[in-house]
């Protein structure tokens, strides 16, 4: 699809995080941004700045992780369409931003795991930890269980340290495969050694908050008894990043464990740059998420353009044509909606 004009279309696009609508396009201006298909049985055609439909876009979240959406809704119709995607691992590259991979994505469809701590070489840290549970409670636990993917905030304390409550970031379902933040944690008699796993690029050590190194590994001789939070960060040539967190303890100023962070049983498959179609009609929300049949459904995407630069030159959209066919569920499961044929130009906001 030739995009004529496309930059001064962009001008019209309103600030995303306020979600307000395109205005109408001039007579003269073919409309830009569509979606046409099948829903179900029925026939659907929506044209931004016809009959009042519009356009919203800009940076969101999924269950922590950074995404892009763009939304096309027709009021009179009471129907909305929503794409979400969530971030590639590196957003950027030689070539510049690459949020969306061109021609064939696969859709996020959440399944249900959990996450397990073990403490090695201590492994009897375990009898004398506590999870904070959906309620608030602490109770004692070596797991943590979701239903969906994300990254979760998870609060934990250790009976025989003491009340203080340790927060670590627990990644499910966004395995960091390439620029792979983790690192190794040794000891001898009064010092402690860290090294990252990947010693590319650039990288930040902090304990409890405080900047320790920029090196790849580094030695620290000063930590006091008790239970530190360790972060390791990388940021590679392109600026993309990652980062990583968890426990150590510190006992009679010697390395007493390192906390890992594994999978109960089968890893699961990486979610970055996968796709989330929803639609809201009339009130009721449906999405792609929860229907195993996506995962065998193409979305694909073709003639990627990024533009409209902010202040410091980085594009805040990505304009694409799509074309995909996908499966739909409200949030009981009850009642469903088939996507056949979808094609169109939306825009994401970076």
């Amino acid at each position: 699809m030739r995009r004529v004009g496309l930059i001064a279309l962009m001008s019209l696009v309103m600030v995303a995080c306020n979600k307000k609508p395109l205005p109408d396009l001039p007579e003269d201006n073919a409309p830009y941004y569509s979606i046409s298909g099948l829903m179900d049985e029925d026939s659907v055609n929506l044209f931004v700045g016809q009959e009042g439909i519009t356009f919203a876009q800009g940076p969101t979240v999924v269950n922590g992780i950074p995404g892009y959406f763009g939304q096309i809704s027709s009021p009179a119709e009471n129907l909305t369409f929503k794409m979400i995607f969530t971030k590639p691992e590196r957003p950027v590259g030689a070539q510049g931003p690459q949020v969306i991979d061109q021609f064939t994505l696969g859709y996020l469809v959440h399944e249900s795991g959990c996450r397990n701590f073990s403490f090695s070489p201590y492994l009897g840290q375990a009898n004398y930890l506590l999870i904070k549970d959906e309620n608030g409670n602490f109770v004692p636990a070596e797991s943590v269980n979701f239903q969906e993917y994300g990254m979760y905030p998870i609060v934990m304390k250790f009976t025989d340290v003491g009340q203080n409550s340790f927060t670590v970031p627990v990644n499910y379902g966004f395995e960091q495969n390439q620029l792979n933040p983790k690192f190794i944690v040794y000891g001898s008699t009064d010092t402690v050694s860290f090294a990252a796993t990947n010693q590319d690029g650039s990288h930040q050590w902090l304990i409890d908050g405080s900047m320790m190194s920029t090196n790849a590994s580094f030695t620290s001789g000063s930590l006091a008894d008790g239970i530190h939070e360790v972060e390791h960060i990388i940021t590679d040539e392109y600026g993309n990043q990652a980062s990583f967190q968890t426990l150590i303890r510190i006992t009679d100023y010697v390395l007493d464990w390192q906390m890992h962070i594994g999978a109960c049983g089968d890893v699961n498959p990486s979610n970055y740059g996968k796709v989330i179609v929803s639609v809201e009609k009339d009130g009721e929300e449906f999405s792609t998420e929860f229907v195993d049949d996506n995962l065998d459904n193409v979305f694909s995407a073709s003639n990627v353009e990024y533009v409209s630069t902010d202040n410091s030159g980085n594009p805040t959209r990505a304009v694409f044509d799509f074309f995909f066919d996908a499966e739909l569920k409200n949030a009981t499961q009850t009642e469903s909606l088939s996507l056949g044929s979808m094609t169109g130009t939306f825009n994401i906001g970076l």
